[in-house]
């Protein structure tokens, strides 16, 4: 199964460990929401979950293979707003992620995704 089927597998599912089995444990995840990436398994599956939590319809439309990784592009909605997405994955040896960099587009797209992460960072703090 390539990454991406095991990425979507994971999602579709709501799989937090099949997602975390394709990490490294010093994984950084570069999003555009923030200038600093996300360090480490832990921290990265925080992401994920958010991310499952924010998105919806995600559908993966293509892969692109390179020599130490793959580029996903992805589709969905974040809060009504339709969004492209591509994610950039650099793999070690074993095959697990030691990079993942996001970006969204359109602009419209960013502003709904900077929005519902504000929106269920709140809900968060509030729950704990």
């Amino acid at each position: 199964m390539s990454i991406r089927d095991e990425i979507a597998a994971a999602l579709e599912q709501r799989d937090f460990e099949r997602f975390a089995s394709l990490l490294a444990e010093d994984v950084r995840f570069y999003g555009m929401l923030s200038e600093e990436p996300a360090v480490g398994r832990r921290a990265v599956m925080g992401v994920f979950a958010m991310l499952v939590a924010i998105c919806d319809e995600v559908q993966y439309a293509g892969e692109y293979a390179g020599d130490d990784g793959v580029v996903l592009v992805s589709r969905g909605l974040i809060d009504g707003q339709r969004y492209e997405a591509l994610q950039m994955l650099r793999l070690d040896g074993d095959g697990r992620i030691v990079e993942f960099h996001d970006t969204i587009r359109p602009i419209a797209a960013l502003d709904a995704l900077r929005a519902a992460v504000a929106q269920y960072l709140r809900s968060q703090s509030k729950s704990r």
